[in-house]
């Protein structure tokens, strides 16, 4: 019996770490920085986009191929009639076979693959671009999604309070209507109140239930799954010139950029077609037939100058330079949105930080105002209304001080990603 206690023992103590330590990846509290490492890795967008990126350098491996001679091999065998003549037997052999080796180099065909890899060269600059965008918008969900969580839960529990406290003053209303200190009016309104709360606790309720599926969905963690309180963290303070310094960083700034290089690098493409082109190829024959036998090898340098196109290549570039001429418009009108953006964000942020302030203050005053009218209520100087009424001030102001502590984080977040401050992947 002792040996197979021990052997339970044991078998506990090697199963139980690990258990653990897989039940840890789901056990909290989880704090901001923890959902959005989940959701980054559950991101089916974000796995699109760095395949996007992979096709973007691997275009401009193939550009630069270009720059590369080309080596191929070719045979060849033949058979035809037999010439009647002797002379015509030796030029042209009724069996014929031929091997070559070839090189083509392209010397100079107007910088075309200059400008090609160039083009390619920013198309993935702005895969790049279009991945940093999607990490920041993916941020921004998760960061509503956590904040939102939290503020509900915030919210449920503040209702549940004060239920609890509006029972509490029911029973004390019921108790002194006993000795004739409060009247069927009071409990009732009372009762009253108390159903409200429950009904607005059930409006939470599924509220709340909506922001923690959208979490679970953006993280894969159980939808009660518990997280870090945020209340304590303060916003750090800065003018808006510090926010607006990086706004050239932001993804849809760089992704407007690249699209003026894509632009740029197709018009210097279209413009090779005004220049000539330069070619070199070289051919070393093991085998050749008839009268070619003995020359083992021959050159070619080929130069080829455009000298008309019908207006082709002239229609061509005046294309590619209004396309070039719209991407610079849009640019300029991305950044100025982009910096919009920020200031928005920013008085929205201050403003809701005043705010917070204010409401701090305001539930102070308010839960001292209930304390004293509950007191004067007990000495019959106060209606049990004004109690009443007095309660209600509180918890509200308490429930609207919570939840605005949150929404101060969440702008403060948001403009974290707006202003292209987040410490993403560096």
């Amino acid at each position: 019996m002792r040996r197979l206690f021990a052997l339970w023992i044991a078998l506990v103590s090697s199963v139980l770490p690990s258990v653990w330590a897989s039940a840890g990846s789901t056990i909290g509290p989880y704090n901001l920085d923890d959902c959005f490492s989940l959701a980054l890795k559950r991101s089916d967008t974000l796995a699109i986009d760095v395949s996007q990126i992979n096709q973007a350098e691997a275009q401009i491996n193939e550009a630069r191929a270009n720059y590369f001679p080309t080596i191929s091999g070719n045979g060849s065998f033949s058979m035809q009639q037999t010439p009647n003549t002797g002379l015509g037997q030796t030029i042209f052999p009724s069996n014929q076979s031929s091997a070559a080796i070839t090189l083509k180099q392209n010397l100079f065909n107007g910088l075309k693959d200059l400008a090609s890899i160039h083009s390619k060269k920013s198309q993935k600059v702005y895969y790049e671009a279009a991945h940093a965008q999607a990490v920041v918008q993916l941020f921004e969900d998760t960061a509503q999604a956590f904040y939102s969580v939290l503020a509900y839960r915030s919210d449920l529990k503040n209702y549940l309070a004060e239920i609890e406290s509006d029972q509490r003053r029911r029973r004390e209303l019921l108790d002194s209507r006993k000795f004739g200190r409060s009247r069927d009016a009071d409990v009732v309104s009372v009762e009253s109140s108390i159903a409200n709360l429950e009904a607005s606790a059930s409006n939470v309720d599924g509220l709340l239930a909506t922001y923690e599926e959208t979490l679970a969905y953006l993280t894969g963690l159980p939808v009660d799954v518990e997280l870090a309180s945020a209340l304590q963290k303060t916003p750090e303070a800065h003018d808006l010139s510090y926010w607006l310094d990086k706004i050239e960083e932001r993804p849809d700034v760089k992704r407007a950029k690249s699209d003026i290089d894509v632009a740029d690098g197709n018009l210097q493409a279209t413009k090779a077609g005004y220049l000539p082109s330069l070619d070199f190829a070289a051919n070393y024959y093991p085998y050749r037939p008839g009268i070619y036998q003995g020359i083992a090898w021959d050159t070619t340098l080929s130069l080829s100058i455009p000298l008309f196109s019908g207006g082709s290549t002239r229609a061509q570039v005046s294309e590619q330079s209004s396309v070039e001429t719209a991407k610079e418009i849009a640019f300029h009108q991305t950044k100025e949105q982009a910096s919009q953006s920020v200031r928005t964000v920013y008085r929205a942020l201050a403003a809701d930080t005043k705010q917070m302030e204010k409401l701090a203050s305001a539930s102070a005053l308010a839960q001292k105002s209930y304390e004293l009218r509950h007191k004067d209520n007990r000495l019959g100087i106060a209606t049990n209304t004004d109690v009443l009424s007095a309660l209600t001030s509180a918890q509200e102001s308490k429930r609207s001080s919570d939840r605005q502590k949150f929404i101060v984080l969440s702008d403060y977040s948001k403009l974290l990603a707006e202003s292209a401050r987040l410490n993403i992947g560096k």
